[in-house]
């Protein structure tokens, strides 16, 4: 089993909201996890790791890949062409301003980076830049898919038009459209950890097979209880500190053409990437 749908970005727009509401549809499978990177970092041309991801498919139509690395890697879109020319994309796009200072402060919190904003941005390649460069990704797999395959959501319609999104993207993905899926709130929001130790102890955990096996399974059910409790002691909601007006000034003039071209891609404007004011 390989995917016919992917959703290829952005980070810190709103991927693990549209992961688990469209994993609710009984017609559309997302495999074990989100983020398997089948096509990028974990690549065999055998299509093996791509395989071992969907191993509980019972014939759902629509099969998802939501890793969001791949809306900046060159070597993604042909690859995928290559197994899947068939394949649909669903674009999740947060205004570009917004969504790369989220992404710095994402990767503060979660401890792997250290410098301040300012020096982050003094570099044209840094990651708030690049998973930024909407216009360039779409452009990129447009280069192998027509236009007809992909789909945009802006991440700031989604609460407001919440069913009609969904309702649109069942279509788009040939499943029953008058399925409807509960609005229980946006996933994977802004968090800190109290502890890095305990986080990476946890990581270790889950992540190493080992463990796993070593564990007798009378203990397992026990083990989970006790680690989910640890991980919520451990995650507290965090909100970062507004933006630097010097800051936004450099992102808005870095990614204006960005913005453009995803209006252009719609044939309509979005007001919301516009005033900064309600910001």
């Amino acid at each position: 089993m390989i995917p016919n749908f992917f959703i290829p970005g952005a980070p810190k727009a709103g991927s693990s909201t549209l992961h688990h509401y469209l994993s609710r549809h009984p017609d559309i499978y997302m495999g074990t996890a989100k983020e398997p990177n089948g096509f990028f970092m974990h690549w065999d041309p055998s299509l093996e790791p791509i395989h071992r991801h969907y191993p509980n498919h019972s014939g759902q139509k629509a099969v998802g890949d939501a890793t969001i690395a791949y809306m900046a890697e060159d070597s993604v879109p042909p690859r995928i062409a290559s197994v899947v020319p068939e394949a649909k994309f669903i674009w999740v796009l947060r205004d570009p301003v917004r969504r790369a200072y989220s992404h710095y402060w994402w990767r503060v919190y979660g401890g792997s980076e250290k410098r301040p904003f300012g020096e982050v941005l003094s570099g044209n390649e840094e990651y708030p830049i690049v998973y930024s460069r909407y216009a360039m990704a779409l452009k990129r797999f447009g280069d192998h898919f027509p236009k007809e395959s992909m789909r945009i959501v802006v991440t700031e319609s989604i609460s407001a038009d919440f069913h009609d999104i969904f309702r649109g993207l069942f279509e788009f993905l040939g499943v029953d459209p008058d399925v409807r899926v509960r609005d229980d709130g946006p996933r994977n929001t802004g968090k800190k950890r109290r502890s890095r130790t305990i986080w990476k102890a946890l990581d270790w955990t889950r992540e190493t097979s080992f463990v796993r096996r070593m564990t007798p399974e009378f203990l397992k059910q026990g083990g989970r209880h006790l680690l989910g409790s640890l991980k919520n002691w451990n995650t507290v909601d965090f909100r970062p500190p507004p933006m630097e007006e010097n800051h936004r000034a450099i992102l808005e003039e870095r990614l204006a053409e960005e913005i453009a071209g995803v209006e252009s891609f719609l044939g309509h404007p979005i007001p919301r990437w516009h005033h900064r004011e309600e910001r």
